[in-house]
């Protein structure tokens, strides 16, 4: 049997590339799973599978390696991850796709790779899409994946070597999430009203097959930790507790992080478990400290939230990073001072400054379409003192200052040497191209 090729970019496992690499294997399909984007990795594979989650992923490199699979030994080739939300735009950056596998994968793929191999008609697959004579077929939506039935992902024999902000692997306890957020896919990728939720002996026998494999370290990268097991929208702590408990008695707390939290949604029984059961690390989506791009970005809280949810778990002893966004459209220079003053008002153990990218099939890829580049903060030339020295954009300047405020607002300052000024420059203007690249390409095709 031949064998079926994964390929996860950016040189990172991701972990919807070990689930649908697992998926595939407890089938008794032969399988490959490969983060090295090489010909050879799939040269004798007559499928090839990409598990794409940006639209950077969409370029140059993933469109090479597809067109020299294709003149070596024309494979079928699927692609998956969020990416897949927008098929229209899959298809008219990467013209060689066969089909795309829209959302959640794990039963598509399977209908998907007996059909291609058994030469059977697409349009009986739901959850796909693929190229008929010229025009792009989607097939009907496919029903929620029940996550109970999720074999153990096919974990690479390398994972412990793996470096994902400090963890091996971010894995999965759950999926869905309650809130908004218009830069967010999640809603929309895995669903808003009704949470899903893996088993605790499910989610046992996960971990402990991650740690077998090498993982040393291991995070919770479903989002907001606390949505874990919820009913009727009410948080079950219990559930949550025992979850926690449970991956903590097989990994230990210091190798063990459930950092993603909302500010509204933080009982004192989560956070006591978080301080007893992991490193004691929280990192909120702050996201800004001005309510008016709180409710441009549909984050459903407030600054006051943010602030006492920092003082709760300060007072809990727990270690509190924020997460922000600037260079948002529709964020003032007003709105801006508003966050830098926060940021340097609260004293955070970490900070993540970041620029917003919009992801097809978010809210904010909509407003982006709708907004020119004369009034885009990233593409808007900065016209500050700062802004000309460095040829920064609106947005990348805002970004640049945000990285310095947050390092010496630190519970631990960091100290501001050249070579640290050069990496938040670099990163700065780094953030700003690419997402200047994603838009492009988004209004080529989409607009």
């Amino acid at each position: 049997m031949k064998a079926i090729t994964i390929y996860s970019p950016d040189n990172i496992y991701s972990y919807g590339s070990m689930v649908i690499a697992g998926v595939l294997e407890n089938a008794g399909q032969n399988v490959k799973l490969t983060k090295k984007f090489v010909l050879e990795e799939a040269a004798d594979s007559d499928i090839v599978g990409f598990s794409l989650c940006s639209t950077l992923h969409l370029t140059e490199t993933t469109s090479n390696l597809i067109n020299q699979l294709k003149g070596h030994t024309t494979p079928f080739i699927v692609v998956g991850g969020p990416v897949s939300m927008v098929p229209e735009l899959v298809f008219k950056c990467l013209p060689e796709v066969d089909a795309v596998v829209i959302g959640e994968g794990e039963e598509t793929i399977r209908e998907l790779v007996d059909a291609v191999r058994s030469k059977k008609d697409l349009d009986a697959i739901d959850g796909i899409a693929y190229k008929q004579d010229g025009k792009i077929i989607e097939t009907k939506e496919r029903s929620a994946y029940k996550l109970e039935n999720s074999p153990i992902p096919k974990i690479p024999d390398d994972i412990g070597k793996q470096s994902i902000r400090g963890a091996n692997v971010y894995f999965e306890t759950h999926r869905g999430c309650l809130a908004n957020c218009a830069f967010c896919l999640i809603p929309k990728y895995f669903g808003q009203q009704i949470i899903r939720s893996k088993t605790i002996p499910q989610i046992k026998r996960e971990v402990r097959a991650f740690a077998i494999k090498g993982a040393i370290r291991i995070a919770i990268g479903s989002g907001n930790v606390a949505l874990y097991g919820i009913k009727d929208h009410k948080i079950n702590e219990e559930k949550v507790v025992e979850m926690l408990a449970t991956i903590s008695s097989v990994m230990s707390p210091t190798n063990f992080a459930a950092p993603d939290l909302r500010v509204d949604m933080i009982p004192d029984s989560i956070l006591e478990a978080v301080r007893k059961y992991t490193y004691g690390l929280i990192i909120f989506g702050m996201e800004s400290g001005s309510d008016q791009v709180l409710k441009l970005m549909k984050k459903g809280i407030t600054v006051q939230k943010i602030e006492e949810a920092i003082e709760r778990c300060e007072n809990l002893r727990l270690a509190v990073a924020g997460a922000f966004i600037t260079g948002y459209p529709g964020e003032s220079e007003e709105h801006f001072q508003e966050t830098k003053e926060f940021i340097e008002k609260h004293s955070l153990v970490d900070y993540t400054i970041s620029l917003p990218e919009p992801i097809p099939g978010t809210d904010l890829t909509t407003t982006i379409l709708k907004t020119s580049e004369n009034k885009n903060p990233v593409f808007i030339k900065d016209t500050t003192s700062l802004g000309k020295k460095y040829d920064f954009t609106v947005a990348e300047r805002r970004c640049f200052e945000l990285m310095l405020s947050a390092s010496i607002s630190r519970k631990v300052p960091l100290y501001l040497s050249d070579r640290l000024m050069q990496e938040f420059i670099k990163v700065s203007k780094q953030q700003g191209e690419e997402i200047r690249q994603i838009t492009r390409i988004l209004k080529q095709h989409l607009a």
